[in-house]
């Protein structure tokens, strides 16, 4: 409220008026009645004047230590909302990075498993070319079906700890 000057000014118009509509209606009084001498009344008014700027000042200055707090109150809302948008912006970007190791995890399992599923060394060996796999030497005698079961069960026991690793 003390941070509008306007209505600091409404305050004091409307305490002005009050305080007038009292010297009128004590010098009605004093008028009609000769035990108040209109100079006692403007005294006394005086000292009304005088307690209502006090209030004034001090509503004015409670009022002013009010709105200190608040725009205080308001400047640690603003740091936490701050924070709090850093901090979100951090987890989404975490977020984003687990996405994509989800991603090539998922990748590097159709990977291998369309490797375990290939039926002749020659269909290994060009997925080996597009998926820059190392395939150790004794490889190229998979075409015996003893040896494709091992071979199949080596990268499974890859996949696991794999796996185990995530």
């Amino acid at each position: 409220m003390a941070e509008d000057p306007e209505t600091v000014q409404e305050i004091q118009m409307v305490v002005r008026r009050l305080i007038n509509r009292l010297r009128e209606r004590v010098r009605e009084l004093s008028a009609r009645n000769d035990l108040l001498d209109p100079n006692d009344a403007d005294e006394t008014l005086d000292l009304v004047t005088e307690l209502l700027t006090d209030h004034i000042e001090s509503f004015s200055r409670s009022a002013q230590k009010h709105a200190d707090e608040y725009r205080g109150l308001k400047a640690i809302t603003s740091r936490f909302d701050q924070l709090d948008n850093k901090v979100n912006k951090r987890i989404n970007g975490i977020d984003q990075k687990l996405d994509t190791i989800h991603e090539n995890v998922n990748e590097l399992k159709t990977m291998m498993q369309s490797i375990i599923t290939s039926r002749s060394s020659q269909q290994l060996f060009a997925m080996s070319e597009i998926y820059n796999i190392n395939i150790p030497p004794s490889v190229p005698e998979m075409d015996k079906p003893k040896q494709r079961v091992g071979m199949r069960s080596h990268i499974w026991g890859f996949l696991r700890g794999l796996k185990r690793g995530l």
